[in-house]
C-alpha cells in the first residue's frame, strides 16, 4: 500500500515568527502584562495565551476578538491582514487611500495639531505644492548621501551654484542636498507667506 505523501511540516521557528504570534508578543510586551493577567481579562489559560504567543496554536474567532478589544487593535492587525494597528475605520480609510501611518493621521487629526486653523491649512497648502514631490526626492537623497564620502557638484533647480565654489567640483553631496532641501522648504513657506499676505 503506497503511503500518503504529506507536505513539508513548518519548522518551529515558522510558527514562532508568524503574524499572529509576533504582534501577540510584541502587544504583550508593551502592554508590560503578564500572562495571567491577559488570561483573567480575555477568560483564556496561562498556558493557552503561552502557546498562542509562541505559534504553537492559534485562537479561535471569540478568542482573537478579544484579543483584539483587550489592546484595542483590530482583528485584521492581528491576522496579518492590514499593518495598521487601530480599530479606528476612519484611520484605517485614510491610511489604505493614502498610506500615511496610523501615528501621522492621529496626530493630524488630533485637536491639538488642527486647533491652530493655520497648521491645517499650511499642511494643505504643503501637500499641494508643486514642489513637494522635489523636497521629499532631496530629503531622501541626502538622507541616502549622508553617511557617504562622495564629492560632486550638481547645480541646484535654479542652476545656481549654493556654495559659490566657482568651477570648484569638491561639494559633498551630502552637504550639496542639505542645502537644497532647506532652499526648496523656505522657497515653499515664502510662498505660503506671499499667498496669505495677498488674501
Amino acid at each position: 500500500m503506497e503511503s500518503k505523501k504529506r507536505g513539508r511540516k513548518p519548522k518551529t521557528e515558522d510558527y514562532y515568527n508568524s503574524v499572529f504570534a509576533s504582534r501577540l508578543r510584541a502587544l504583550i510586551n508593551n502592554a508590560g502584562i503578564t500572562l495571567p493577567d491577559l488570561a483573567d481579562s480575555i477568560g483564556a489559560t496561562r498556558q493557552s495565551i503561552g502557546q498562542w504567543k509562541d505559534g504553537k496554536t492559534q485562537p479561535n474567532a471569540t478568542m482573537i476578538k478579544k484579543i483584539a478589544e483587550y489592546f484595542n487593535v483590530s482583528s485584521d492587525y492581528l491576522l496579518g491582514l492590514s499593518d495598521v494597528a487601530t480599530r479606528n475605520e476612519t484611520i484605517q480609510g485614510i491610511n489604505a487611500a493614502i498610506g500615511l501611518s496610523s501615528r501621522a493621521i492621529t496626530m493630524l487629526m488630533s485637536e491639538k495639531a488642527l486647533n491652530e486653523s493655520d497648521i491645517a491649512d499650511f499642511i494643505s497648502f504643503l501637500v499641494e505644492s508643486e514642489k513637494l514631490q522635489v523636497l521629499i526626492s532631496s530629503i531622501l537623497c541626502g538622507n541616502f548621501y549622508a553617511n557617504t564620502d562622495e564629492y560632486t557638484y550638481i547645480p541646484t533647480p535654479d542652476n545656481i551654484n549654493p556654495f559659490c565654489l566657482n568651477e570648484m567640483d569638491n561639494v559633498p553631496l551630502s552637504a550639496l542636498y542639505k542645502y537644497t532641501t532647506e532652499n526648496i522648504f523656505w522657497n515653499i513657506v515664502n510662498k505660503y507667506k506671499t499667498t496669505k499676505e495677498a488674501e
